[in-house]
């Protein structure tokens, strides 16, 4: 029996399409959605698909709810609404979590429109990054945020993306220093595994600085 060589081209399209095929499945960290089964931590409920969010303007037109995950679009679609409400001046965040680089990237809008923040039900994750930005932050009744270290990707995928977890948590820390948030309870979320989730009582968000007041802007 004979064998053929492969062809060099054939061979060079197979090893860009599994390069191209890791670069899109491994493109960004992102933070899984938590199920809030306990008042002080749960297991992560593993997404393979991150469904849409909602950006909505409140009747009183002086907030906008975000409800669902912080994915792909949704700094630009933000930013979009912002320019045509001039008079929103908070947001209320509903999220389990979502994409670390929007997340950024709604921190930025949130301090260039200057708004004041609100966790509406349980913001978790990534959503908490979002909710240091406002200058004065809110939690509403009934409402809890949740925290954790972020996931540890393999070698393979940190060598491919320049991404340590840790590089990227501390360096998203830096937001929460800016609020002078007390270093105890920064200790405690890089202590919480990405597998749980740590849910703050209301005593020790308001004694580390997190959360500001009580309650809905007025």
């Amino acid at each position: 029996m004979t064998y053929r060589p492969i062809d060099d081209r054939l061979l060079s399209a197979f090893m860009m399409s599994t390069l191209l095929g890791l670069f899109f499945l491994l493109f960004a960290i992102k933070t899984q959605p938590a199920a809030a089964d306990s008042p002080v931590e749960s297991s992560l409920a593993v997404s393979h698909e991150l469904p849409a969010y909602n950006l909505t303007l409140s009747e009183s037109g002086r907030s906008i709810v975000l409800n669902g995950y912080i994915d792909f679009g949704i700094t630009k679609d933000l930013a979009d609404l912002l320019e045509l409400e001039d008079s929103v001046d908070h947001i209320q965040l509903h999220s389990p979590g979502g994409r670390i680089a929007e997340a950024r990237g709604l921190v930025k809008v949130i301090e260039r429109f200057g708004l004041a923040t609100t966790a509406q039900g349980d913001c978790a994750s990534a959503c908490t990054l979002v909710f240091m930005a406002g200058h004065t932050r809110y939690l509403e009744p009934q409402s809890r945020l949740g925290f954790h270290r972020y996931a540890q990707n393999s070698a393979v995928i940190e060598f491919l993306m320049k991404q340590d977890p840790s590089d990227e948590q501390e360096r998203d820390m830096a937001i929460f220093r800016k609020a002078n948030i007390d270093e105890a309870f920064l200790d405690r979320i890089m202590a919480t595994p990405h597998q749980q989730m740590w849910f703050p009582t209301v005593n020790e968000l308001l004694a580390a600085g997190v959360v500001n007041r009580r309650g809905i802007p007025q």
